[in-house]
């Protein structure tokens, strides 16, 4: 493939060191069953000793709908992931690493990263203080909403406590997180973002404190498209829809498209197809739910497939 994009930058097959890797084509006949699939494969790996963060899951575009079965099943199998579509600015904001660590706190058996990351914000002198009174009042104010909530999942229970902490702020304490705080509306549209991304971990078939923490932390199941992978890498990489009705529009861009997705794998490399996707609430008029596989794309991976 490099050979037809960029015929300067192509190394010899003789030049490649190291080992082939694995690599597979996987073509199912519906998006479920292929999550199915997906998610069991992601079982097996970490059972084997895979840190969850060198799992990727890539798509050319709108992970929200052509991951939705992949992201249902992983829940139902209680296995840590991120979206960085949804999750990625969103985290940049203080606030809301400040309520995912709050609820860690708050749920969580013991979570001491999540609880340091939080009173180092919420006191950040409590190290200097020999009084620290401001630390020991929030410890307090956790403490009280633990014992209200006492492990409730009722999410309406759970996010009247999150209100509590933001009122427990004040204006002072939401200014000195960021200037931009000042801005009423933008702070208030933060908080309701992250209330949205943090409701998904309440399901019922979801263990909502590893969901947040798939949230918050890197060790995870990455899910996100190709234009945001770049410059990362990953053991396993998963490139979903190598479809025609996936990579589509100028010629040129989606190949190097799809090539950035196949040099983001190190060790096991997995493209997929699905005959059918069905249309999900949010698609555009140009979804097709019949799929056929991208040819010449498979093509380039075909010769390849094996290894151990």
């Amino acid at each position: 493939m490099v050979k037809r994009i960029d015929p300067k930058a192509a190394i010899d097959d003789d030049e490649l060191v190291g080992d082939g890797g694995i690599v597979s084509i996987e073509q199912f006949s519906h998006a479920e069953e292929e999550s199915v699939w997906i998610a069991d494969s992601i079982v097996n790996w970490i059972e084997e000793g895979m840190p969850m963060s060198e799992i990727a899951i890539l798509c050319n575009t709108q992970p929200h709908l052509y991951a939705s079965f992949i992201v249902e099943e992983l829940g139902r199998r209680n296995i840590p992931f991120r979206n960085e579509q949804e999750v990625q600015d969103l985290f940049c904001e203080p606030i809301c690493k400040i309520i995912v660590d709050y609820l860690l706190v708050l749920l969580g058996s013991a979570e001491p990263d999540a609880w340091e990351r939080l009173i180092s914000v919420l006191a950040p002198d409590h190290y200097d203080d020999t009084d620290d009174t401001r630390a020991r009042g929030w410890n307090q104010f956790i403490q009280d909403k633990q014992t209200t909530l006492n492990r409730s999942i009722d999410f309406k229970a759970i996010w009247l406590a999150v209100e509590e902490l933001i009122q427990h702020l004040g204006n002072d304490g939401i200014t000195a997180l960021s200037n931009d705080y000042e801005n009423k509306l933008r702070f208030e549209e933060l908080v309701d973002m992250t209330k949205n991304l943090v409701q998904g971990c309440f399901n019922e078939d979801t263990e909502n404190v590893e969901s947040l923490k798939g949230l918050s932390e890197i060790n995870a199941v990455r899910i996100l498209t190709i234009h945001k992978c770049k410059g990362l890498e990953f053991d396993t990489v998963i490139i979903q829809g190598v479809e025609n009705q996936t990579f589509f529009g100028a010629k040129e861009a989606a190949e190097c498209a799809y090539f950035v997705a196949l040099s983001r794998a190190k060790h096991r490399l997995i493209v997929t197809t699905s005959a059918l996707r069905t249309k999900l609430p949010g698609a555009n008029q140009y979804w097709r739910e019949s799929r056929t596989p991208h040819e010449q794309f498979l093509s380039y991976v075909a010769p390849h497939v094996g290894g151990a």
